[in-house]
């Protein structure tokens, strides 16, 4: 194989890893409204479009580009909060943040993938995976 198309093989995956859609979407729910919430794999009623979702914070309606899920354990019960963002923690790298006084723990995470926050691990993406796998096998041939 050419080392030229192998760079085009590789530039069209990472261009279809780039390619956005217009209606990003994220797991949105909280556990204190319904528990099935805390569940995982997490039922997909509750995946919604991020634009048709009321978040007053967001005056300027800037656009979302973040799932987040977070996990709060107050005095031994465990809630769950996953939603839509439209600021990021870290540049295009998925990341959680944990925090803890002696009455709270929260971990926050945040995935920057469509439904990307249906666990309370993140997962990586499933074109992270052929990218890499397509770059080692080209590599080796």
């Amino acid at each position: 194989m050419s080392s030229n198309f192998a760079l085009l093989v590789v530039a069209a995956v990472v261009l279809m890893g780039s390619y956005e859609v217009s209606a990003f979407r994220c797991y949105v729910c909280n556990s204190r409204n319904d528990t099935d919430c805390a569940k995982s794999p997490i039922d997909r009623r509750f995946l919604k479009e991020c634009e048709t979702v009321p978040y007053e914070n967001n005056k300027e309606k800037e656009p979302f580009i973040v799932c987040r899920h977070q996990i709060v354990q107050k005095e031994g019960v465990v809630f769950h909060d996953r939603r839509c963002g439209w600021k990021m923690y870290a540049k295009k790298r998925e990341v959680c943040l944990s925090s803890s006084d002696n009455l709270v723990k929260t971990t926050s995470c945040e995935c920057h993938t469509e439904a990307c926050n249906s666990t309370s691990s993140m997962n990586v993406s499933l074109l992270t995976i052929m990218a890499t796998v397509l770059s080692l096998w080209l590599i080796r041939h």
